[in-house]
């Protein structure tokens, strides 16, 4: 079982830099089952590496960012081995970080954008 969570990079008043933010989910599976935990490209990219938020009414209007493995965010996580988490369940919840860049942007529209990312676990 997976419960979600959120990455939210707020209400930036400047995106001429990028800005961080942490979120978590966690992942109930059974005992010594080996998992491969991936993130999909989410709704309106076609790469797990050019993510991007569509403003919720309006034009298309998007912002790009990252889903990362690592707090130093240098690992995108993806589908794919050796973008993705591997362990073993243990009958608890275990919890996860992800590791949220929004890219520097040059344009954009005022609104509220959002995204839905797949939480993909084999087993």
């Amino acid at each position: 079982m997976v419960a979600d969570g959120t990455v939210s990079f707020g209400s930036p008043a400047n995106l001429a830099a990028p800005v961080l933010d942490t979120g978590s989910f966690s992942l109930t599976c059974t005992l010594s089952v080996h998992y491969n935990i991936g993130l999909g490209t989410g709704q309106n990219s076609a790469s797990v590496t050019t993510r991007r938020m569509q403003i919720g009414t309006g034009p298309s209007l998007y912002l790009t960012y990252s889903l990362f493995l690592d707090s130093g965010r240098t690992t995108n996580w993806g589908l794919t081995s050796p973008n993705v988490v591997t362990g073993n369940g243990n009958g608890n919840p275990q919890n996860f970080s992800v590791y949220g860049k929004l890219d520097a942007q040059t344009t954009s529209g005022a609104g509220a954008y959002s995204d839905t990312v797949q939480i993909v676990v084999s087993y």
